[in-house]
């Protein structure tokens, strides 16, 4: 490598580095197209109309994470959880009849909203905060 390809390497190196600075894209918290000033976040793929008649929906690439949706029926509200067991990892799956998270793992099981009711889970399950505008859902990390 001569000087002038030393040169030109390091100013085309140089001005990548400095590109999004310059360009204004830059940002200390990276927002996904769908999310608004408040962090809310729109989930895609179900309405609340659907989740109502459903029951719950994953979505294991939502933005904010591994999403599980559950509709309570009795006191008509969302729950939105992280699905992920706390014990092995494993994906807790929504029983409808029995209305709790259960673990195929183990014996583990959750409330609706998280809370570990049998162990052997380590803690509680994520959980995020949920909106309703019209029919469209939107969650935020809690």
């Amino acid at each position: 490598m001569n000087r002038r390809e030393f040169v030109a390497l390091v100013g085309v190196g140089g001005a990548m580095a400095c590109a999004p600075e310059i360009l204004g894209t830059a940002t200390d918290q990276e927002m996904t197209p769908a999310q608004a000033a408040d962090g809310f976040v729109k989930v895609t793929g179900i309405t609340l109309k659907e989740l109502e008649a459903k029951g719950s929906f994953l979505d294991k690439k939502s933005p904010v994470g591994s999403l599980l949706l559950i509709w309570e029926k009795k006191t008509k509200k969302i729950s939105a959880v992280n699905p992920t067991c706390t014990h092995e990892g494993c994906t807790v799956k929504w029983d409808t009849g029995a209305q709790i998270l259960a673990c195929p793992c183990h014996p583990g099981k959750f409330t609706a909203t998280g809370v570990v009711t049998n162990k052997p889970p380590k803690g509680n399950l994520t959980t995020y905060q949920v909106k309703v505008e019209k029919d469209v859902i939107f969650v935020k990390k809690a």
